[in-house]
């Protein structure tokens, strides 16, 4: 989130509306950056694919997200798949308002609770790999 302060990233209340317009256009900022790149160094590869995670991954599967409000599969795929490992990571980890959840909870989270966020046949998919996404998250935080 390079357009987002730390002050923000780090704030334990409510933002107030300056604070979440920074929050709710770091996709569009982010993607911004990353087509210049694009169109700086035509060679790179995977820069449009980064280009469309950036721009997506904050947009939900029922259109309450952000920045655009797309729904259903006007989410490209990889931001929708990242969209949900975002939100595993940020559950894990613990923040400024709330401590970490276990992995169990975690998953239950986003697989029971989260109705709506995510794509279906996306949580059906981590469902099957979970147990994956702990291990390689009790890797990183060793």
């Amino acid at each position: 989130m390079l357009s987002v302060s730390a002050t923000t990233l780090a704030k334990p209340g409510r933002l107030d509306e300056f604070e979440r317009l920074a929050v709710q256009t770091h996709p569009t900022v982010g993607a911004h950056l990353l087509a210049a790149l694009a169109s700086e160094h035509p060679e790179a590869v995977g820069v449009a694919l980064a280009v469309e995670i950036a721009l997506g991954h904050h947009e939900r599967w029922d259109g309450g997200g952000y920045p655009d409000g797309a729904k259903g599969a006007q989410v490209p795929l990889s931001a929708r798949v990242v969209a949900l490992a975002s939100v595993y990571d940020a559950l894990r980890n613990r923040r400024p308002y709330r401590p970490a959840l276990s992995h169990p909870r975690a998953v239950r989270v986003l697989t029971v609770e989260s109705a709506g966020q995510f794509d279906p046949v996306v949580v059906t998919a981590f469902g099957q790999v979970a147990d994956q996404f702990d291990r390689i998250f009790l890797t990183s935080v060793q």
